[in-house]
């Protein structure tokens, strides 16, 4: 799995947040309750002492909405006894009963209805003087352990590690003890990535992990972090990011400066680099070695110009409301962070968006696909007359099962190979999704399972036909 990837996962898990995350919200409150939920959480059949049951309610985030969707908050939790069991007082609602398990986990997330996957977990609903009952046959998870040394072969403690599953969710992280060694638990099976400091940034080592087994890794040589240091003239140097850039163009890090212009970019790898001050094709080429620090030196960025123009539909009409911005020749973002709409006549203003040279407007609003403008900028000029054309949207549709039995699968993440998680649909409880607002042409849809221990990735190649609904043949998960 790529750094990308890494990075795409954790962003994608956030995106779902709304619709499947357990959150924790603080202490179970003191409230005097006549209605409980017990049971006992089980591994292979005996009872797992000292575990924390939770128990969470659904949290509508905007209940005059039909559509809302809403996230899961702990209200209660309780911790099992000797023998597994729990009983937690509750009041009158639906609930979800989870046990979460402390690091290195030997066993995955679970909810109630022993099951890993919270869109099938078993809700319960209280009513007056009601006691019900969940219990909760926790699944193996595997484990993976190592140590981390320096170059001179020397145990390196404090040191972070983390581990990301390719192909799946599910990872982990935990910190090397004294003589540098780490274990991480809570994980799948399949081909785990083990690293160390920034994921990309570090060494890793790739091992195959299986559920119910503890996987040795080889041991991790951590060379010393290397760092990238500079200074931005200009006004207002906090108001600007700046981007770090590999060689292939992928960006590795972020940064903004103090208040005195200086930036600094620091846990990288040895090589080469492209410091861009981000939204304004301004950059410089920096080379650092294992180790050491190296400077860009300062880069004077003048002050940056407006970006006007219009939206309009596919017909030529004016669009409101349609969201508005602008990337350099980098593709890092120009202007300010607040968003720029367009008004009721179709016009929009992004301010202090650009420095000089080729940029990039990018238009989008529901029920279109996004339209792409490019436009040059002269340097200490406002540039108007910046005209964005929506195109015909398409959309796609389709239905997720698993191989087990062909039943429907919900809480599936559809969405595009390469896209924001932001853009990502989640399949119903029919197993359904839909995806509006598409350019016509081909695409690789990526179906992903949130959930630790869920099913595995898959993918599908799907043409998209503007004016058109097309419906994706029916994609199995394993």
């Amino acid at each position: 799995m790529s750094e990308l990837d890494g990075r795409r996962r954790a962003g994608l898990a956030v995106a779902l947040a709304s619709a499947l995350v357990v959150g924790l919200v603080g202490a179970q409150p003191a409230v005097a309750v006549d209605e409980t939920i017990s049971g006992q959480v089980t591994f292979q059949g005996t009872g797992v002492p000292g575990l924390t049951v939770s128990v969470s309610h659904l949290e509508i985030e905007d209940e005059m909405n039909p559509d809302a969707k809403g996230i899961w908050l702990e209200e209660y939790h309780g911790t099992t006894d000797a023998s597994g069991h729990y009983s937690i007082p509750v009041g009158i609602d639906t609930y979800l009963v989870s046990v979460g398990v402390d690091r290195p986990s030997d066993y995955l997330v679970s909810y109630s209805g022993s099951t890993v996957r919270l869109p099938e977990a078993k809700l319960l609903r209280t009513t007056s003087g009601a006691h019900l009952s969940a219990n909760i046959a926790l699944v193996a998870a595997a484990k993976v352990t190592g140590t981390v040394v320096d170059s001179s072969g020397i145990p390196r403690s404090n040191v972070h590690v983390g581990a990301s599953t390719s192909g799946r969710a599910g990872g982990g992280e935990a910190t090397t003890d004294a003589e540098g060694r780490y274990t991480i638990g809570g994980l799948p099976t399949g081909t785990v990535t083990v690293y160390t400091g920034v994921w990309g940034q570090g060494r890793q080592q790739t091992v195959a992990a299986r559920q119910g087994t503890t996987t040795t890794v080889p041991t991790i040589t951590q060379l010393k972090p290397s760092t990238i240091t500079g200074t931005l003239d200009g006004k207002y140097p906090r108001n600007q990011d700046f981007a770090l850039l590999d060689t292939k163009h992928h960006q590795v890090a972020e940064a903004t400066p103090d208040r005195t212009g200086h930036v600094r970019f620091t846990n990288l790898k040895q090589g080469a680099y492209r410091v861009v001050v981000s939204g304004t094709n301004l950059s410089r080429r920096v080379v650092v070695e294992t180790g050491k620090t190296a400077s860009f030196g300062t880069i004077t960025r003048a002050n940056r110009t407006d970006i006007r123009g219009v939206v309009l539909s596919p017909s030529g009409k004016p669009v409101a409301g349609a969201l508005v911005t602008a990337t350099d020749s980098f593709g890092t973002d120009a202007g300010v962070s607040t968003p720029t709409w367009t008004d009721s006549a179709g016009r929009y203003t992004i301010s202090s968006a650009a420095i000089s040279g080729s940029y990039t407007v990018t238009a989008g609003a529901p029920g279109y696909a996004r339209g792409l403008k490019a436009t040059t900028v002269v340097k200490g000029e406002d540039t108007t007359g910046v005209t964005v054309r929506l195109r015909t949207a398409g959309t796609l549709t389709g239905v997720v099962k698993n191989a087990q039995g062909g039943k429907p699968v919900a809480g599936v993440a559809v969405g595009f190979t390469g896209s924001a998680p932001s853009t990502w649909v989640t399949t119903d409880t029919s197993g359904r999704w839909t995806i509006r607002g598409l350019l016509a042409g081909a695409h690789t849809l990526r179906f992903a399972d949130p959930n630790a221990g869920g099913y595995l990735d898959a993918t599908k190649s799907a043409t998209v036909v503007a004016g058109t609904t097309v419906t994706v043949p029916t994609v199995v998960l394993h």
